[in-house]
């Protein structure tokens, strides 16, 4: 069975998550600190709100996340995958830049965007 590990930053719908992945056979962990990173098989990066809220709770785990990258599969969510980018037009703190571009708020109220350069 996947462990698939969560993390709890205060920004995601957690219970939907590991209903989620339950009902799909994997095993979810809900990640509190990054040293919980070593007994998961993949992580889940959700996200629900702003890109600089998630940003700041982000911190805690940002060193770990960055050493796991590439290694383990990481899943972003939504707002998770936004952070994964250099920055959003939604905030002023820059995210984790592990793809070139900022995500773009859509012109006509459509929401926002990922910009993507050559990945």
């Amino acid at each position: 069975m996947v462990r698939v590990g969560i993390i709890n930053y205060g920004v995601g719908n957690l219970g939907s998550l590991v209903n989620a992945f339950r009902r799909v056979g994997s095993e979810p962990i809900i990640i509190n600190e990054p040293s919980e990173f070593m007994n998961v098989d993949a992580i889940v990066l959700p996200g629900v709100g702003s890109f600089d809220a998630a940003m700041s709770r982000l911190d805690k785990f940002k060193d770990a996340l960055s050493k796991i990258k590439g290694s383990t599969p990481i899943l972003g969510i939504c707002l998770g995958l936004q952070v994964m980018f250099e920055g959003s037009d939604e905030g002023s703190l820059g995210g984790l830049s592990w793809y070139p571009g900022r995500v773009s708020r859509l012109r006509g109220g459509l929401g926002y965007r990922t910009l993507v350069g050559t990945l």
